[in-house]
């Protein structure tokens, strides 16, 4: 069983299944957490003698949450020594860290008090409890170390004081992780009691000597080094004690220390004659040379600030740049016309021409506090900012490496980065300032791996600096050409850094190479260009950390209230310390958004840097980088986290490197996937990888082979390069000579790239698989009847998904209409099913005996997170005590757990008590088993006792194909579980549009009528349904019990008013209200609100006397939709009254102006379009909607509320001013911005 639920930080074996359980693998380690639980209770208001195990268990959930990256924690309450009354009893509490300590301690009491039943470890994704809890007040008995889950809380209580003994598994958890772990539950009841009122979140866990470890003995050592002299005055010290030794190099050209320095003052002479002096901000414009250094030093004596820019850079961008600093001049080394352009003097530089001058005097005082240089970093908008740095920082960085790496003046560093990038610094400057020599390459030799390993051979090079990119590539290269490495034999140390670190690269390096030390390194550009190094070892071969702070630097890894987060937990990257810069240049808001106030004492300064990036301490007191907070990207509501998902690319044995980007504008976005791969690994062997591995939303929508990452000008993988292949490579792109294309398909093609904002797309793609979805679907349809004249309806986009096909649709090649063909190819696939169903139901149905009905403790429900779904879950928990699974695809417990409870706040259905007995169940309908492994399938099964099949796909412009897997697959799954283990009780939700309608029809169809006499209906939903409710009722036959409700017309809430979003007629009022019209229609519809369908619907659940079977669940009084709509006028929408056509004609006038109103668009999609023949659609319009008050009966259903003693109110005005109420508080605002627009 996997441990994913814990923080990375405390588990030593992330696989549980491979740790042999024994008694000697267990330990313990304990301390007193509570002097006095009876003070500390008083404090809430409660008692130790009641609520003493409750507080404790409370605290228990305050702390995991910190460590466990979900919103619920999962505990079993171990009974040993008490007298519960089951052997073991699993709780699960929810907790949000913006709770206060009382809600959640009232969460803990009611758990306890609640006769709950085991809960299988299908509750968690995990596969089991996060922990185990026990309360005693003796420490008499031990554990039985067999059940013991893979951590055990056991709090023993003896004259109100309380000590926490915590017992795990060794292999599994680091007994250093479990020390501060107790450590956290001693400081939250320290500090809770301090402060009763604040939000969990914001306490401090940390105890003590944890924060010792933490800010101290884990952070870079306070050390003392020489600040009165600069690194300028480093390299002149070394200029006169070894003049004539080589400084620099470039190509065939070499300069000594001595003509170094003298060139250096010579040119500070000419720009302090041209007005630089101490403070300006000068850009220099180059590319690599060896006037170069000469400016860098040259404006160092002036006290200058050196901004470095790139000849290379387009001129636009060059000339923002120079603007945006405002400087006296620009300093440049060759002649370019960009600087014709530029609104300030420029200096040309060529270091030939200077002469050399030994005098250092230049009457210039520079303090650890001034500012030394700028570069530009991106920014996600507008200009990029330009970061300034001090003294201070680049000297404690250099002295630190030089005593790191003992360098005795006889290193030679190639300058490996491009000099607009910080890391450039050091590899230029600091072997200047110990006797060394720097190579800087020839521009065009940067980033050409051949080249470098050539510069590295004739130059014996012996450190320098790599991105993981080029490194990666370079151990590619190293073991396509073995000879190769043995011209690097000159190297002694690499510094690898600016991106995540492979170690699968790193060993293979040191197969080859094993006498080249490689540090990982870390920093922002904002701290001196890095300070937090490790020495890659053996003992790193699955993930290598990011290290420990430097001397005189310090790192705190905090919590979004700013506490420190305990060791092994993950926060943010703080840093503190001399390697501070001073913020952003011309932009204070940026800069105080960065740099923070440090309330740390034991960090020196006044000011923290947050990095952005996310990391946790390792027992071992290593910092591990996790990921940056703004790689976590939402997708429909989702929240996913992009590195997750190159880890699981890069774990496929032929993966090199992988990156996963999202591509699309707020409305359409995608994951994609671009992957360096060895052999011939295609896309489809990819995608199943990832499937197996990632929930649904997870996987990449696309997937691109490349022979090798782009990489920007500092070596780095360039996400804008990926970004720009996206829409330029179609999903099955193959060369333009291959493709044979005609006129037609070409013009279809060109509307195609419009719609989907790509550069390329095969006349064969999917449109679906390109990205397209139901609204870009409309707008293709829009599109191809503006520019091409033709008329392509959304509905023959899904049903000819190709530009080929579409172009052979509107030739008329094809003889019969789409939806006829949809129709066709769906009715012979139901009949297929319904032919099999037998076989595959024999299949299935073990003969069981059904037990004795009892009211349902533990229900399975389906489809809890739609409309119909909320109701029923509310229903079921506040009419009983019982627990209810829910079926979610969210990959996330937390997130699944709060998509369920959110959804019940939606539908202003949330109750705090609802908490402990929502279970979130991660799956897919679609998937064999529901996607749990079998042996959580197997306990899911034993545990409940009543399943209500509610979930399904619902999408109108879909055919049956596309409906099949989850409606139809995903009943034969159902069924698999209610015949796993015991019997259960199965509720289908099922729809009256399973039989067509036939007007000439005399009797109304019966609730005891199977469908499966009838013809087939229309519409790929309703196939589906019909096919489900055959193989239900073979199922039926088979022995599994099974009620069916067919509903009509499912309407918002008596009470609340709150529609379903996503039902035609809200679509259809939404409208309406949006455009500020209506139109007279014979539409007629029953009007059922949800409320009423759901309390019938539980009450059955909860009833075990009624007999199986069918019930028609709808309201048994009409409505005419004139009606509905004018009572929408009475509440204060003023709605015109137009003409059908005059209607129709203004939707499509307002979607082709404002595309992306939703709302508006799956409108005009689903309305039919009126002609000259039938200018009203009458006939069209009512076939939307079914009055099933005409052609249903209703009668057994109404017996039964009529035995109950129920009665449903008649749909009157009063449930139309609710519906109309809510909808005047939402949607009033976009009814004024839609008229003015209009």
């Amino acid at each position: 069983m996997k441990l994913t639920s814990f923080a990375p930080g405390i588990v030593v074996s992330s696989d549980y299944s491979t740790v042999q359980v024994t008694t000697c693998n267990w330990c313990s380690v304990q301390a007193v957490v509570c002097e006095d639980l009876s003070a500390f209770a008083e404090v809430f208001g409660v008692s130790e003698d009641s609520d003493g195990e409750a507080i404790c268990l409370a605290v228990t959930t305050c702390v995991l949450s910190r460590y466990v990256e979900r919103a619920e924690i999962h505990l079993k309450l171990a009974t040993t020594g008490t007298d519960r009354a089951t052997d073991t009893q699993s709780v699960k509490l929810y907790l949000a860290k913006e709770q206060d300590f009382p809600t959640v301690l009232g969460q803990a009491r009611s758990v306890l008090t609640i006769d709950t039943t085991k809960i299988p470890e299908t509750e968690n994704e995990s596969g089991a409890t996060d922990a185990g809890f026990e309360f005693v007040t003796t420490d008499v008995i031990e554990p039985a170390k067999s059940n013991i889950p893979q951590i055990l809380f056991r709090f023993v209580v003896t004259n109100s004081q309380v000590t926490l003994k915590l017992y795990f598994h060794v292999e599994v958890f680091a007994k250093e992780a479990m020390e501060h772990l107790v450590g956290c539950v001693g400081q939250i009841f320290a500090n809770l009691a301090a402060s009763s009122s604040n939000a969990v979140g914001e306490i401090n866990i940390v105890a003590p000597e944890a924060r010792r470890r933490l800010l101290v003995d884990w952070n870079g050592r306070s050390v003392a080094y020489p600040k009165d002299r600069t690194i300028l005055q480093l390299f002149e010290d070394q200029a006169e004690a070894t003049p004539n030794r080589i400084g620099v190099t470039f190509e065939n050209t070499t300069l000594s220390y001595r003509s170094l320095n003298s060139k250096a003052n010579e040119l500070a002479i000419q720009l302090r004659e041209a007005g630089i002096s101490k403070g300006d901000l000068i850009p220099f414009v180059m590319n690599n040379c060896l006037e170069l250094p000469i400016a860098v030093i040259a404006l160092m004596k002036l006290g200058s600030v050196f901004i470095p820019i790139d000849l290379s850079w387009s001129a636009e961008r060059i000339c923002l740049l120079i603007d945006s600093v405002g400087p006296k001049l620009v300093i440049h080394s060759e002649s370019d016309p960009v600087f014709d352009q530029l609104n300030v003097p420029t200096f040309a530089v060529t270091q030939a021409d200077l002469s050399e001058r030994d005098d250092n005097n230049h009457g210039v005082q520079i303090g650890m506090e001034d500012l030394i240089y700028g570069f530009f970093t991106s920014g996600s908008t507008g200009i990029p900012k330009c970061t300034l740095n001090i003294h201070l920082g680049l000297l404690n960085r250099f002295i630190y490496m030089s005593r790191r790496y003992q360098s005795n003046g006889r290193d030679v560093v190639l300058q490996n980065s491009k000099h607009v990038f910080d890391s450039s610094i050091w590899q230029m400057l600091w072997p200047l300032t110990n006797g060394s020599q720097v190579v800087i390459p020839p521009p065009k030799r940067l980033l050409d791996l051949s080249q470098t390993i050539e510069i590295i051979a004739a130059n014996k090079i012996t450190m320098t600096d790599f991105v993981p990119s080029i490194f990666n590539a370079m151990v590619n290269l190293l073991r396509a050409e073995p000879a190769l490495a043995q011209k690097l034999r000159s190297l002694r140390q690499l510094l690898i850094g600016g991106e995540e670190i492979s170690p699968k690269a790193v060993r293979r390096f040191k197969e080859i190479l094993p006498h080249i030390g490689i540090t990982n390194t870390f920093g922002p550009t904002e701290a001196s260009i890095g300070m937090i190094f490790h020495e890659v070892t053996k003992a790193d071969s699955q993930s290598i950390p990011i290290g420990r702070a430097i001397d005189n630097t310090y790192v705190a890894v905090l919590d979004k209230y700013m506490n420190l987060t305990p060791p092994g937990a993950v926060g943010e990257i703080y840093i503190g310390g001399d390697c501070l810069g001073v913020g952003y240049l011309k932009d204070p808001e940026k800069t105080a958004a960065a740099f923070v106030s440090n309330h740390f004492q034991e960090i020196p300064g006044e000011k923290l840097y947050r990095t952005g990036d996310l990391a946790y301490y390792r027992p071992d007191g290593m910092l591990h980088f996790v990921g940056r907070k703004d790689f976590q990207v939402k997708i429909g509501g989702i929240r996913i986290e992009l590195t997750e998902i190159e880890s699981v690319l890069g774990n496929h044995p032929q993966v090199r490197e992988s990156k996963v980007l999202v591509h699309g504008d707020t409305e359409h976005k995608m994951l994609v996937a671009f992957v360096v791969a060895e052999g011939n690994l295609d896309t489809a062997t990819l995608r199943r990888h990832v499937e197996q591995l990632l929930p649904k939303y997870s996987v990449p929508k696309k997937f691109f082979l490349l022979q090798a990452m782009p990489l920007n000008h500092n070596g780095k993988i360039d996400r804008k390069a990926l970004a720009d292949m996206v829409s330029k490579i179609g999903t099955n792109r193959t060369s333009l000579q291959d493709e044979i294309v005609s006129p037609q398909e070409h013009m279809i093609r060109s509307v195609w790239l419009q719609v989907l904002k790509f550069d390329f797309v095969g006349i064969n793609d999917d449109f679906f698989t390109c990205g397209g979805d139901s609204l870009l679907a409309l707008n293709l349809s829009l599109a191809m009847e503006k520019q091409l004249r033709v008329k392509l309806s959304v509905q023959d986009v899904f049903i000819h998904p190709t530009i080929r096909d579409q172009a052979v649709l509107l030739s008329g090649s094809n003889g019969k209409s789409s939806q006829l063909g949809v129709n066709q190819k769906a009715a012979t696939i139901a009949a297929e099913v319904v032919c099999n169903s037998e076989t595959v139901l024999n299949s299935l149905c073990i003969a069981t005996s059904p037990n004795k009905q009892h009211p349902p403790k533990n229900v399975f429900l389906t489809g809890g997170t739609g409309f119909i779904g909320a109701q029923l879950l509310y229903d079921l928990l506040i009419t009983s005590d019982v627990k209810v699974f829910c079926l979610v695809r969210d990959g996330d417990k937390a997130i699944a757990y709060e998509h369920l409870c959110d959804n019940l706040r939606h539908y202003n259905l949330w109750q705090d008590s609802f908490a402990p007995r929502i279970i979130p169940v991660i799956g897919d309908l679609s998937k064999p088993e529901l996607s749990l492994i079998p042996e959580h399938f197997a306990q899911l099964a034993n545990t409940i006792d009543t399943i209500i099949h509610n979930g399904a796909m619902v999408n109108f412009l879909h055919n049956y194909y596309h409906h099949r897997n989850t409606n139809v697959i995903g009943t034969v799954e159902i069924l698999k579980l209610a015949i796993t283990g015991k019997s259960k009780q199965v509720h289908y939700i099922s729809t009256l549009s399973v039989f067509p309608i036939s007007k000439s029809a005399f009797d109304k169809i019966k609730e005891e009528t199977e469908p499966f006499d009838t013809a087939i209906p229309d519409g790929g939903y309703n196939q589906s349904k019909w096919v489900a409710e055959k193989i239900l009722w073979q199922a039926h036959k088979h022995g599994v019990p099974l009620t069916i409700y067919r509903l009509g017309e499912v309407m918002p809430s008596s009470r609340t008013g709150i529609p379903n979003f996503k039902a035609l007629s809200d679509t259809l009022i939404r409208g309406c209200l949006k455009l500020s019209l209506r139109f007279p229609s014979p539409i007629r519809l029953d009007y059922t609100p949800v409320d009423y369908v759901s309390r019938f619907i539980v009450a059955l659940v909860n009833n075990c006397e009624v007999s199986h079977g069918c019930f028609h669940v709808f309201q048994p009084q009409g409505i005419l939709l004139d009606d509905f709509l004018e009572s929408f006028c009475q509440s204060q929408f003023k709605l015109r009254k137009v003409s059908y056509r005059e209607f129709w004609a203004s939707l499509r006038k307002m979607c082709v102006q404002e595309s992306v109103d939703k709302d508006l668009m799956l409108l005009l999609t689903l309305l039919p379009e009126p002609t000259e023949e039938d200018p009203e659609c009458s006939a069209k319009l009512t076939s939307l909607f079914t009055d099933n008050t005409l052609y249903f009966s209703c009668a057994r259903t109404q017996a039964l509320l009529h035995q109950w003693g129920s009665h449903w109110n008649s749909v009157e005005a009063g449930i139309f001013d609710t519906y109309a109420k809510y909808h005047h508080t939402k949607l009033s605002k976009i009814m004024i911005e839609s008229r003015r627009k209009l």
